[in-house]
């Protein structure tokens, strides 16, 4: 009788097909591993959920098993779970849990930064649990973003886009690249379905395998980017979809070849066997000088490719030094490209009250509420700084350009002994960020 079955700790899921003979023959084994190991199995605390059983006499079948009867959709292990696609509403207990966690901080007085340790270790956990293995709709992780958005500039569930200073695309960004550090959901969630790609192709024998996983097409190119097939016996590569040229996908070096090629899922090994995928590419559809100058391309890299045998196929993720697959190192390589910030060692390394480093970093963004940001909006507002009286209050005006400031920072100068320091040339600085 053939058994497929899932553990996870002390939980066991367990697949049969609905005949009487095979249900029987389950609960016998589990009586005799009960009668040898003392580890006796409760019926009636086991659940039974029947998939496509609707001509089955169930009662009749299950007289061996009187486990109690539930169907789709429900929960294991705290996910929903359903054999068609999951609706809306089955994410509605996710999002009361996050919101439920704001309930005994809600109008407590937590600064700034705090809020901001409670998002990244509370609010965020949470929906990382559920992302590890299912793809949240956007509806849901925008409701996510909106409490944690609201909890952090306003310490409540709701928020009005005046009180949010900085965007929130900026704020999910590294610290590295000028954000506050607080993961971005959407790129979080495709490096963890990253691991799905990464473990089919170590695993291929997992009883998963084949059933599809809730990878997309985009995940599936980021996963090429990220990682490099050395071919061997050319069994396990996909001859388009692997990047075992370099590193390259021969479905990005002969994209127009792919879209008239007729097996796209075919190896390696079968691809090369006398030219296999050259008889595989359509000619009917039609021909261009594009058709044939990457034809010609891809051909020239492939005719030097000679498979050895004895050698299986090999993957290396390029991100990490051990050349294993981490979600740190995808969701880092998502960040490629942008521009990095001298925020880390000038803010967040030095020594000081996180409030602190937390105002820095909105000044640094100009994002205090001084008069010349509060005028622009239409909003009351002092106008001229509190101190001098003379020139429209600013941040980088009360940090280093008014009289009083450049005052304060020579007495620090003098208290110090950095006599290499002239607050006066501070002027020539036009913001915060260039003067910091």
């Amino acid at each position: 009788m053939p058994i497929r079955a899932s553990l996870y700790v002390d939980d066991a899921v367990v697949f049969l097909a609905p005949i009487k003979e095979d249900v029987q023959f389950f609960a016998n084994t589990l009586k005799h591993f009960g009668e040898v190991t003392v580890l006796v199995t409760n019926c009636f605390k086991s659940f039974v959920a029947p998939i496509h059983c609707e001509n089955v006499d169930l009662p009749d079948i299950l007289q061996s098993f009187p486990a109690m009867r539930c169907s789709f959709p429900m929960k294991y292990l705290g996910l929903p779970l359903s054999v068609k696609r999951l609706k809306r509403i089955h994410y509605q207990p996710l999002e009361d849990k996050v919101a439920g966690q704001l309930t005994p901080w809600v109008r407590r007085h937590v600064v700034s930064a705090g809020r901001a340790v409670l998002v990244k270790s509370v609010l965020t956990a949470i929906a990382i649990y559920y992302m590890t293995v299912l793809d949240l709709p956007v509806e849901v992780k925008k409701k996510i973003d909106a409490l944690r958005r609201a909890f952090l500039w306003a310490g409540c569930d709701k928020v009005t886009g005046r009180k949010c200073k900085i965007n929130w695309e900026q704020v999910c960004k590294s610290k590295m690249h000028g954000g506050l550090g607080i993961l971005n959901l959407d790129k979080f969630a495709t490096a963890l379905r990253l691991w799905w790609l990464w473990d089919e192709w170590l695993h291929p024998d997992k009883p998963w395998v084949g059933l599809g996983t809730p990878c997309d097409d985009n995940d599936r190119d980021i996963f090429a980017g990220a990682t490099k097939v050395q071919v061997g016996d050319g069994v396990r590569a996909k001859f388009w979809e692997s990047p075992w040229l370099d590193g390259i996908r021969p479905k990005d070096i002969a994209p127009k070849i792919y879209d008239l090629s007729k097996k796209k899922n075919c190896s390696v090994r079968l691809a090369l066997h006398d030219n296999f995928w050259t008889s595989q590419v359509d000619i009917l559809q039609g021909i261009t000088v594009q058709h044939l100058s990457e034809f010609v391309s891809l051909w020239e890299r492939v005719s030097h490719v000679h498979l050895d045998v004895n050698t299986p196929d090999t993957i290396t993720w390029k991100f990490t030094t051990n050349g294993h697959y981490s979600a740190a190192s995808a969701y880092k390589a998502q960040f490629y490209g942008h521009t990095d910030t001298a925020m880390i060692p000038t803010i967040w390394k030095i020594w000081v009250p996180p409030k602190c480093k937390f105002f820095a970093w909105l000044a640094i963004n100009n994002r205090i509420w001084t008069a010349d940001r509060l005028q622009r909006r239409g909003w009351p507002n002092c106008n001229l700084c509190p101190l001098c009286k003379q020139v429209q209050e600013s941040a980088a005006h009360l940090l280093f350009q008014c009289r009083y400031t450049i005052r304060v920072w020579r007495m620090i100068k003098d208290w110090l002994g950095l006599h290499d320091v002239h607050p006066s040339d501070w002027s020539d600085a036009t913001s915060v960020k260039e003067w910091w």
